[in-house]
């Protein structure tokens, strides 16, 4: 990356040179692929297409950040990685929002963390045609995450970031492979660590929204963020270590704490072996029937979509779910679940106050 004075220098340039709309074009694909709880199918992967840089309050359209200029349609090929990421933390975190956003769901799993961003599903109007109904952050290793690494671009957007300083963002060129042709805007950068940081936006408008500068320069790589979970499990099978989490908000707004098991590190592509979750719900969810109890609790066990489900209601006010993956039904018998989810303690008061979840759910 250039200093400071390169980046002058490079800015001055702008004003002598004509910018090829052609090489703003961003089209990218980041998948994230989380294992869903026994009431949830897998999260939908995020598509990226394409958005046109635009030259905002905050941010400048400079070179690439290589000593050199790269030839025509070329690029540098970053170095492989292979760095772990912490399992019950975010290795990063993210300072005062714009309102009315705020963090809602947040993840961690082999090789790859993300923040998701929007506005509280209370929030009526919140997002107007230029604003993002959703910004999601991602900081992943290509080698253990199995994405891709973004493809540097000529061109950059320097974000005058609060804990970094300047980062000059790529705007990526990569063709999308996801799920849907939704649009969507991608800026990315290389930590000093060998990390790609990408700052993902739902956005269809020309440009790059002035939200979406001041999120980015929020992002604070220096001060990790912990996990917290409203329950703690007493009892964890042999071999098996967390290899990723999940919390505070879920996909459909309700609290949600998730740990995922495995056995040694895991396999980012086909999901956790074992997953846990406690969301909130009173009682048994509609067009569910109990076929079983595990100590005072009404309960479920059931296959679903070939995984071994067993659920639990009114935990003091959350459903406590426990998935085992398909082709990993040998390594857990029912015994050995039923016995990990009597192990389970939801924290007093967890249900109406997430400021007493614990950082600590192994006790």
């Amino acid at each position: 990356m250039r200093t400071q004075e390169d980046l002058r220098q490079a800015i001055e340039s702008v004003e002598e040179s004509t910018v090829d709309p052609k090489r703003m074009l961003a089209r990218i694909h980041s998948g994230s692929a989380t294992r869903k709880t026994a009431q949830r199918h897998r999260r939908a992967g995020w598509s990226v297409a394409a958005a046109t840089a635009l030259i905002a309050v905050m941010a400048v359209v400079v070179p690439s950040l290589g000593d050199e200029e790269p030839e025509d349609d070329q690029v540098a090929t970053p170095q492989p990685t292979a760095q772990e990421l912490p399992r019950t933390e975010m290795a990063f975190s993210v300072g005062e929002l714009p309102a009315p956003y705020a963090v809602g769901y947040a993840g961690s799993q082999p090789g790859l963390q993300f923040l998701e961003i929007s506005p509280p599903l209370t929030a009526s109007g919140a997002s107007g045609p230029e604003q993002p109904e959703a910004i999601r952050i991602e900081l992943f290793d290509p080698v253990l995450s199995g994405l891709p690494a973004p493809t540097p671009s000529r061109e950059s957007i320097l974000v005058d970031s609060a804990y970094e300083g300047p980062l000059a963002m790529h705007v990526t060129e990569e063709a999308s492979s996801g799920v849907s042709d939704v649009s969507w805007l991608r800026l990315a950068v290389q930590t000093d660590s060998g990390l790609w940081l990408v700052v993902l936006a739902d956005s269809e408008v020309p440009g790059v929204p002035q939200v979406v500068l001041d999120i980015a320069a929020q992002i604070d790589l220096g001060t990790p963020q912990p996990f917290s979970f409203p329950f703690q499990l007493g009892l964890v099978p042999d071999g098996f270590e967390v290899v990723g989490a999940n919390g505070p908000v879920s996909d459909d707004g309700t609290l949600e704490g998730r740990l995922e098991f495995g056995v040694a590190a895991g396999d980012a592509t086909a999901g956790p072996t074992l997953t846990i979750s406690a969301s909130e719900f009173f009682g048994v969810p509609d067009g569910i029937t109990p076929n079983t109890t595990v100590g005072p609790y009404q309960a479920e066990r059931v296959d679903r979509f070939g995984a071994s489900c067993l659920n639990l209601f009114g935990v003091d006010g959350f459903m406590i779910s426990l998935e085992i993956r398909p082709m990993d039904q040998e390594l857990i018998d029912e015994a050995q679940l039923l016995r990990i989810a009597e192990s389970i303690v939801v924290i007093p008061g967890a249900r109406d106050d997430n400021t007493v979840w614990t950082t600590g759910p192994l006790g």
